[in-house]
């Protein structure tokens, strides 16, 4: 809080598209996904994660793609998996841009309509709204949105929407959702104009996160807070919207708890309080992580960033 302001009342008062939804009142929880850490060659394992996961409270489920199968066997993992449980819990996909068009078509045509939607299907992001074309599969962008323009996103986007001739109105488009990682697109600012655009096209905003300190994801929390009101606002009925904020797991592994952010079956729930204190131990957190492992340039920036912004704090 700030002067008795949640945040997120305070970002949605910086956007003046979305000013008038900062009197509204604001929930203190939003939904998450949970990310399947069996891969698809091991459907059994991946199974049995799932349904340990469902009896968590979890009705939105994240799994890798692309990991070394072939498209057809990943197909059939995934078809498997869809069959083993309830037909309330959602599937989603993450192929990380593995696939030529043709391996994609091959998984698509496939796996039919059991995802609601997968992320970055194709190693050539101009490929997607004919992988969408032959498969009828919604996509998600996370990749390709670190790699264009906003000029250059708008211009594609146009590319994957159906509007009528009369008013204008998106009837269909390959594109469901922008899953925006805010350390990866320049921060907050970036964040919410690829908010915007991804709403002005019909897509879904959904915050996901990398590996932040529990005040990195207690920022993103009340962020994803923001959109969710966002998105509720921009379309009627009102859309349900799960964020990616599931990183969290590994800091909570770490030191068996979360200072400002805790997981309650299928919500992350954002604690109010005075964040400051839990920086030392979550870049402690993070070191453990660290250790024994190379790790990616990313990680290491991360850490790097954490101890550069925490280190005075007592």
């Amino acid at each position: 809080h700030i002067r008795g302001i949640s945040l997120s009342k305070l970002l949605l008062s910086q956007n003046s598209s979305w000013t008038s939804l900062s009197n509204t009142p604001i929930p203190d929880r939003i939904e998450v996904n949970a990310l399947v850490m069996s891969s698809t060659p091991d459907v059994e394992a991946m199974v049995h994660e799932a349904g340990m996961l469902i009896e968590k409270g979890y009705t939105t489920l994240k799994i890798k793609l692309a990991r070394g199968i072939s498209p057809e066997d990943d197909a059939r993992a995934v078809l498997t998996l869809r069959a083993s449980i309830d037909k309330s819990v959602t599937l989603r996909g993450d192929a990380n841009r593995r696939w030529t068009l043709d391996e994609a078509d091959r998984f698509g045509k496939l796996a039919g309509q059991s995802m609601e939607y997968i992320e970055e299907p194709t190693r050539e992001f101009m490929d997607i709204p004919s992988f969408y074309e032959q498969t009828r599969i919604p996509v998600a962008l996370d990749e390709t949105l670190e790699m264009l323009s906003l000029s250059e996103l708008q211009v594609f986007m146009e590319s994957c929407t159906h509007c009528t001739q009369e008013r204008g109105t998106i009837i269909d488009s390959a594109v469901s959702a922008f899953v925006i990682k805010p350390s990866c697109v320049g921060g907050l600012q970036n964040t919410f104009y690829l908010a915007q655009l991804a709403l002005n096209f019909g897509a879904l905003p959904i915050i996901s996160s990398t590996f932040e300190t529990s005040i990195g994801l207690s920022c993103y929390g009340h962020l994803a807070l923001s959109l969710t009101l966002a998105a509720n606002n921009s379309s009627s009925p009102p859309r349900r919207v799960v964020h990616g904020l599931g990183t969290w797991q590994w800091l909570k592994e770490a030191d068996g708890r979360i200072s400002t952010v805790v997981q309650d079956g299928i919500h992350l729930r954002l604690e109010q309080g005075n964040t400051l204190p839990s920086v030392r131990n979550d870049i402690g957190n993070l070191q453990s992580m660290n250790k024994g492992r190379h790790g990616s340039r990313r990680e290491h920036f991360y850490l790097q960033a954490s101890n550069a912004s925490g280190g005075n704090y007592n």
